[in-house]
């Protein structure tokens, strides 16, 4: 296993470090996002619709690396981002690099072969969208490796059950996710119903449950306690002031009324009908975009549909396949009953489990020769793709008519 690990690391490394810290200009949720974690410096109270950790983790980066906040604007897109606070983008890139390692753990603890797990891996490392949400002080890709690191250790306990502080673990890293952003609570719900697939009688489903109720309490209520502590008023009422802001913020969430030029509904995700728009350079003719890897987006939801039909009608009743849907469903379907904004990568949990059913559905080839040529195929399609799409994903010089052979819909641009 330590040289597919090995190599999945090199690959990763080199998607997500490539040009990395360019451009030095705020980009996109940046002109949030670093705001935020810069008002633990400066002692100023602000609001926002998630909770905090990931904020508290940005500040905790910053200070290590000693950055002055109170010097930098990061009032708008494009504003010039000082090479010391570029320093921000290192945590969501860990994330980024670990994440596709992560996923061919879980593979691997699906029984899904080795060449297959790596193809999954690989196109993680490949996935424009991914890289993209990893290069800029955006806190999807954490939320991401918390989330999936949650699953896999999930699934190490259901190989090793003697070992229960590996719910505990699994536990801890759910909490960790959903102290990033409400979302991710779909991870618990995901890996609640795999329990209830798996018939544990409803005394053990209460006990394990327990755990992932009380472990997420605890940790939910440390990270406000953290955030509070750099408000001194805060702190002291901690309980009340803990209630009416998370109150707030499941208002604001449930009421937003704000509409986005690149906003999107759900079920155009699995399509990628609408891209976003996150940066520019006009005059070098420059552009960042948060556009996925067509071809995996388009490999994903075919695959997400088939085994989901071989399910309806019964042609394969092995656990992995039910917990690869579920997985997706659980990350997918929710968001029918938000109201507010959305956008496409609110889609990238989903998406994840999507890729996972392609790895699935290679497995299901019983011609060796066939399937190693059909996973051969798909990743090196996916690989071209993105080669064709870095540009966006990574800020590149493009000439007018090179932007747009890559604009495939009206809607993309």
């Amino acid at each position: 296993m330590k040289l597919p690990l090995a190599i999945i690391f090199a690959v990763s490394l080199f998607t997500h470090l490539l040009f990395f810290g360019q451009p030095k200009q705020v980009v996109f949720d940046e002109v949030y996002t670093a705001r935020f974690i810069s008002s633990y410096s400066k002692g100023e109270y602000y609001f926002d619709l998630h909770p905090p950790l990931a904020k508290l983790m940005g500040y905790g980066v910053g200070e290590i690396l000693g950055i002055d906040y109170k010097s930098i604007d990061f009032g708008s897109i494009g504003n010039a981002l000082s090479e010391q606070v570029a320093y921000l983008r290192l945590l969501p890139l860990i994330a980024g690099i670990l994440l596709p390692i992560v996923i061919y753990l879980i593979c691997i603890k699906l029984n899904i072969s080795k060449t297959s797990s790596f193809a999954a891996s690989v196109l993680v490392c490949i996935e424009n969208s991914l890289i993209v949400q990893s290069r800029f002080i955006l806190f999807d890709v954490i939320m991401l490796l918390f989330g999936f690191l949650s699953v896999f250790l999930y699934l190490k306990y259901k190989k090793e059950e003697t070992k229960k502080y590996l719910v505990v673990l699994s536990a801890l890293s759910a909490s960790l996710a959903f102290s990033i952003k409400w979302t991710a609570l779909a991870f618990v719900l995901f890996i609640i119903l795999i329990e209830i697939q798996n018939k544990v009688g409803l005394k053990r489903l209460f006990k394990f449950a327990s755990v992932y109720l009380a472990v997420g309490t605890l940790v939910y209520l440390l990270v406000f306690y953290l955030h509070f502590l750099f408000f001194p008023d805060l702190p002291g009422t901690f309980f009340h002031n803990f209630t009416v802001l998370n109150i707030e913020m499941l208002r604001s969430s449930t009421t937003m009324t704000a509409t986005h030029s690149y906003s999107s509904l759900w079920f155009t995700w699995p399509i990628m009908l609408r891209p976003i728009f996150y940066w520019q350079n006009v005059e070098q003719t420059r552009f960042i975009y948060l556009l996925g890897n067509p071809f995996i987006y388009l490999f994903g939801i075919l695959s997400i549909s088939y085994i989901s039909l071989l399910i309806l009608l019964r042609k394969i009743k092995d656990s992995a396949s039910a917990f690869i849907v579920t997985g997706f469903i659980c990350n997918f379907l929710p968001f029918i009953i938000i109201g507010r904004v959305m956008f496409l990568y609110h889609y990238e949990v989903a998406l994840i489990f999507a890729i996972l059913a392609i790895a699935f559905l290679l497995d299901f080839i019983k011609n060796e020769k066939t399937r190693k040529m059909a996973t051969l195929a798909i990743v090196l399609i996916c690989i071209i793709s993105f080669i064709y799409f870095s540009p966006l994903t990574y800020g590149l010089e493009l000439n007018s008519e090179q932007l747009n052979s890559r604009m495939w819909f009206s809607s993309w641009r």
